[in-house]
């Protein structure tokens, strides 16, 4: 007997779902609250040349295999990020160079396990317990506070500590990207699959032995079973029916949104291969601010096509800063830029800003974050159907949490989870 699924979300983990779904002949129903889809995945296009800006997720490397395999299947090859190899990281404003025994010393996050609420601390508690110098401490907490986009002393530890480990390669997550505009990907997904309902949010799930009912603003939907493919964050502000709230509701209100501003400035020359550092000339791969804590520089071109440096601000930052005019923030973040390349930051060509704040359709930041004094592993238990109901997204997966990857991977994980259980059912 054919299956009806609603998918519920629009991003890339409930396009792998309803992707997975349709090559199970299932009848599927996509729900899109936004008026296009991709949620997260955003590329700005120029109308005048074939330029085009990531506004959201942009990285990959090559063990990110379904990523690797989608860009192929769309026509696009994938291209090294960074102007040339062998740049460093260093420490801002004061330009000196990062040493690698820093970065060693996440290695010793394997060997740290909390499997106990009581257990748990803030992340901001975690540095204690790595064998480093206060400004060390510093420094990675900087590096945290824009990578996590929250607030360190609002992390769970465990939470933290489970999307170091579901991080399944020993490439660094940023080494490649797709020679192309990602929403490119979006569209080659979206062409194998049923008509989208856009502009049109869920507002409740309602499950029983019978089926699922999806109330939105325009109808009612019915169906066998469904997929919220959306931020746990997100996903905790939809009502649910008793049996629902009983099981997921904790689990979905243990996770808090991140908070992420993105700049861009494209230049005619990579002229941060050779700075001028406190001792010697540099190249500059990335530089981590340490005053104030929270913001990155990345060389982020795409290896022979652009020469860009982009600007992460992350966490308490990235929310104060929200709320300026965007003139403004600009302002503020190219004297941080010039801190950390000179004068020459401000010869660009091109900028770009884009905000992931408090969006009430995708979260924020890169992913939601689990909050600590909560469960401490929320998304074992989201990931997993029960009453004909399963999550989707980045956050919820086995492997490569908070990364396009683990979108595609828990969008299939889902449907074939959700498939499997429906099958048990009878």
């Amino acid at each position: 007997m054919t299956q009806s699924i609603i998918v519920i979300g629009a991003g890339l983990a409930g396009l792998s779902a309803a992707t997975a779904l349709k090559n199970a002949n299932c009848h599927l129903t996509m729900l899109e609250a936004a008026p296009q889809a991709g949620g997260k995945v955003k590329s700005w296009i120029s109308e005048k040349d074939d330029t085009y800006i990531e506004e959201g997720a942009q990285f990959i490397n090559t063990d990110m295999t379904q990523m690797v395999k989608l860009a192929t299947s769309a026509g696009l090859s994938i291209v090294q990020t960074g102007s040339k190899p062998d740049g460093i990281s260093i420490a801002a404003p004061e330009q000196a160079p990062i040493s690698d025994e820093l970065f060693d010393h996440e290695d010793e996050l394997d060997d740290i396990v909390i499997t106990r609420k009581e257990e748990d601390i803030p992340l901001s508690s975690l540095y204690n317990r790595l064998d480093i110098t206060k400004d060390e401490q510093q420094l990675i907490s900087s590096m945290y506070g824009e990578l996590i986009n929250v607030n360190p002393q609002l992390v769970s530890a465990a939470g933290f500590l489970s999307i170091h480990k579901r991080f399944a390669s020993m490439q660094d997550d940023t080494t490649h990207q797709v020679a192309g505009p990602l929403s490119h990907l979006v569209g080659h997904l979206l062409k194998q699959l049923p008509t989208v309902h856009f502009s049109e949010p869920a507002r409740s799930i309602f499950s029983d032995e019978k089926g699922v009912t999806v109330q939105t603003d325009k109808q009612e939907y019915q169906a066998d079973g469904v997929v919220i493919a959306v931020p746990p964050a997100v996903a905790s502000k939809l009502t649910y029916s008793s049996n629902l709230v009983s099981h997921f509701k904790q689990a979905l209100d243990s996770y808090i949104n991140g908070s992420i501003i993105k700049i861009t400035w494209e230049y005619e020359t990579p002229f941060w291969e050779e700075l001028k550092g406190r001792d010697e000339v540099i190249h500059m791969a990335e530089a981590t601010f340490t005053t104030p804590q929270g913001i990155s520089v990345q060389d982020t071109s795409a290896r022979g096509i652009n020469n860009r440096l982009t600007m992460f601000i992350g966490a308490d930052l990235a929310e104060e800063l929200a709320t300026k005019k965007e003139d403004d923030v600009v302002r503020i973040a190219e004297e941080w830029l010039k801190e950390a390349v000179g004068e020459r930051a401000f010869t660009y060509s091109r900028r770009h800003v884009s905000t992931w704040v408090n969006d009430p359709l995708c979260g924020g930041g890169y992913g939601a974050a689990v909050r600590y004094g909560s469960m401490i592993a929320p998304y074992e238990l989201l990931r997993e159907p029960y009453a004909r109901t399963v999550f989707a997204s980045s956050e919820l997966t086995k492997e490569f949490a908070h990364h396009m990857e683990g979108a595609l991977r828990a969008g299939k994980y889902a449907a074939t989870s959700l498939l499997s259980f429906l099958k048990k059912k009878g």
